[in-house]
């Protein structure tokens, strides 16, 4: 196989990402789903939350394996580098093997400078895995096309892997690699298509039948899983129980979102239609068009239906996307030189990367946390209240969470102090107690209204004016333990 030029700026592309990656990485994590990831590098157990259901085993196990270079502080965000990488490449395969390397090449550059993909990436969560195992299964059949056997293994392998990272995902992936095995070669080979649908299912089964192994057994994984993943979809959708206006909230924001990540597509395809009119379509883009459609249709009728909760679950099909802006740019605009496709290429590449590093705080919320300011304030948030316990750590503090203005109360599994912790509850002026390790809340007893006589001080974790505030409260006199006292003393 002979080297091309692009082959050397693929290398060149992806030395720099990487360098670049690497220096954006969260050095704590940011919110519930990390910390939960962040637990399992010492205990794997669905049933703790560590990590929460399905138990993502091979994105812990790589991680564990990462922690041995980089620290467990870095892991996650190796693990994930990598598989950027990696999705990055097979793109560039897929479309090096079919002839168009300059359309895998622009499209992998969008994907490695993507805001949604680096927002993914450079902290402790495994939704780059979506992208990444669909686009090596589509690798597996448009590079391994005159070898099905081995195509069906490849895919066997992948969805097998899939399956340990996010089960979910393999029912969403299933149509798209049926119609790739269908539309990708010259002649329809629909038995092929059956049997790597077999071999994709049943690596998958395996694949939960084990990580249900690992968790003590199916009735307990299943318990586990009903609990977060079953609360989520009542809370969530009209098909399990929730109000409809929850339903349509979810649905609006998903479509908004896909409207988002679609919008340089869209005006691409728009600017193609007024340069080429009739002329844009061909027949040869009946095939990559209907692969498009499978890709994205599925996964985005199971959110729209089902559960959608944060806008990285798009990475699944965030490479469609990609591509379809890739081939507008490369074959869409009709006497725009080769100079002219590069030069358009490297600037939405460089709006991409500006965005994640540069945007204001002022953005809305939801756009503002896939930006690198947003996991810049985390880290300061968790720097300071570490810096504001670390006098206080001692046996006979109790640590009460009130509030904090940035992190969320799962943070308490990340700090280390003996447990039990507290949680005020104000409206019945009661402390409810929690194990953090498990996040498992203890029954009500007199400790409750009145904090035990094991500990002779409290560090109470509140927000001031919406910044962080610690302070001790020591319990020299007998009424400073009541809770009502603690929850006057947090207030002021």
């Amino acid at each position: 196989m002979r080297i091309s030029r692009l082959d050397l700026a693929g290398v060149l592309l992806i030395g720099s990402i990487a360098t670049l990656h690497c220096s954006a990485w969260s050095n704590h994590p940011p919110d519930v789903d990390p910390i939960n990831f962040q637990t399992a590098l010492r205990s794997w157990d669905v049933t703790a939350d560590s990590p929460h259901p399905p138990g993502y085993p091979l994105f812990v196990w790589l991680a564990r394996g990462a922690a041995h270079l980089v620290g467990a502080g870095d892991a996650y965000q190796l693990v994930n580098l990598a598989l950027l990488l990696g999705t990055a490449l097979c793109l560039y395969l897929v479309f090096r093997h079919t002839a168009r390397p300059e359309i895998g090449f622009c499209a992998a550059a969008l994907l490695l400078t993507h805001p949604l993909a680096w927002a993914a990436t450079v902290i402790a969560e495994s939704y780059i895995s979506d992208a990444f195992l669909t686009c090596a299964a589509l690798a597996c059949v448009f590079l391994l096309w005159n070898r099905p056997w081995a195509m069906v293994a490849g895919l066997a392998v992948t969805f097998f892997l899939l399956g340990l990272f996010r089960p979910v995902s393999c029912f969403l992936v299933l149509p798209l690699v049926a119609g790739a095995v269908l539309l990708a070669g010259e002649v329809r080979r629909p038995w092929l298509a059956g049997k790597a649908c077999l071999a994709a299912m049943g690596s998958a089964i395996l694949a939960y039948g084990l990580t249900a192994w690992m968790a003590g057994g199916l009735a307990i994984y299943r318990a586990a899983s009903a609990r977060v993943m079953g609360g989520a979809v009542r809370g969530s959708s009209v098909f399990a129980g929730a109000p409809l206006a929850a339903h349509v909230a979810m649905a609006g924001r998903l479509v908004g979102w896909n409207l988002l990540l679609a919008a340089p597509m869209l005006v691409l395809a728009a600017l193609c239609l007024m340069l080429r009119g009739r002329g844009l379509w061909a027949p040869r883009l009946a095939k990559p068009l209907a692969i498009g459609l499978l890709w994205w249709a599925p996964p985005f009728a199971f959110y729209a239906l089902v559960y959608y909760l944060k806008p990285t679950y798009q990475l699944i099909y965030l490479p469609a996307l990609l591509i379809a802006a890739a081939w507008a740019i490369q074959e869409g605009l009709p006497g725009w030189g080769r100079p002219a496709r590069w030069l358009l290429t490297g600037c939405l590449a460089a709006a991409q990367l500006a965005f994640f590093f540069l945007a204001p705080p002022s953005l809305p919320p939801q756009l503002f946390r896939l930006t690198h300011g947003y996991f810049a304030r985390q880290d300061a948030a968790w720097e300071e209240l570490l810096r504001d316990l670390a006098p206080l750590r001692r046996p006979g503090t109790l640590l009460v969470w009130v509030e904090h203005p940035s992190l969320e109360l799962y943070a308490l599994r990340l700090l280390d102090w003996p447990e039990p912790s507290a949680v005020p509850d104000p409206e019945r002026r009661k402390l409810l107690y929690l194990k953090p390790s498990r996040m498992a809340w203890l029954p009500v007893t007199e400790e409750s209204t009145t904090v035990s006589g094991r500990y002779d001080s409290a560090a109470l974790i509140a927000a001031e004016n919406g910044h962080a505030r610690v302070k001790l409260v020591r319990f020299d006199q007998a009424e400073t333990r009541q809770a009502a006292a603690l929850l006057a003393l947090a207030a002021h």
